[in-house]
């Protein structure tokens, strides 16, 4: 096999409307007697918490279904994942939500004109932690043996955790912080090859 692909969903193949609840003495919302802090998964992914805040499980409760009538296309990368289905690529979506979000996910992609087929494949890592993604990724590689690898995520941390810890030589990793902010897309590509960056462009 040639290439694997890999997206994020949220802020990576669209603009969605849930929350992280982070439960915090300053918070303004109240769940259970517990207050709470609001955050989209772009604020999420640079939060820092504090000393007296915490997440669990509960705290992902609204990424079990997502809001279909607000949820919105990232134009670029959804232009993307459709050049690689029409050039027959195996393309994984790669979500820290659960995987019992799966239907939500093919039908946002189905309004988006894009067939569910054989080609896409749907993993809920159930965690935002970057190792899960980096495992399925390393799983992936040893089943299909690419020769290269391509991921998109809106992390950081999952860019970050890739770029150190992928440790194949013989499989050339490009790696794209995709950044959407206001009504602008940008994708930062890296590549790497032999656990070297070989370059970085915008």
């Amino acid at each position: 096999m040639k290439e694997i692909v890999f997206f994020d969903f949220d802020y990576t193949l669209a603009k969605t409307v849930e929350n992280v609840m982070v439960w915090s003495p300053r918070g303004i919302h109240t769940h259970n007697g517990k207050s709470y802090i609001l955050l989209n998964p772009k604020q999420y992914n640079v939060y820092k918490l504090a000393n007296d805040e915490f997440i669990d499980e509960e705290s992902y409760r609204q990424f079990k279904k997502v809001n279909l009538k607000l949820a919105k296309p990232i134009e670029s990368t959804i232009f993307l994942l459709k050049s690689f289905l029409k050039e027959n690529y195996v393309v994984k979506i790669l979500s820290a939500r659960p995987q019992e979000v799966q239907g939500y996910v093919m039908k946002f992609l189905e309004i988006n004109n894009i067939a569910h087929n054989n080609q896409i494949e749907f993993k809920g890592c159930k965690s935002s932690s970057p190792i899960l993604k980096l495992n399925f990724v390393l799983e992936c590689a040893e089943k299909y043996s690419p020769t290269k690898i391509t991921l998109f995520d809106d992390s950081q941390k999952v860019i970050d955790c890739l770029e150190e810890n992928f440790n194949i030589k013989q499989i050339e990793l490009l790696l794209c912080l995709v950044d959407v902010t206001g009504g602008r897309e940008v994708l930062h590509f890296k590549k790497l090859l032999n656990n070297r960056r070989l370059n970085e462009r915008s």
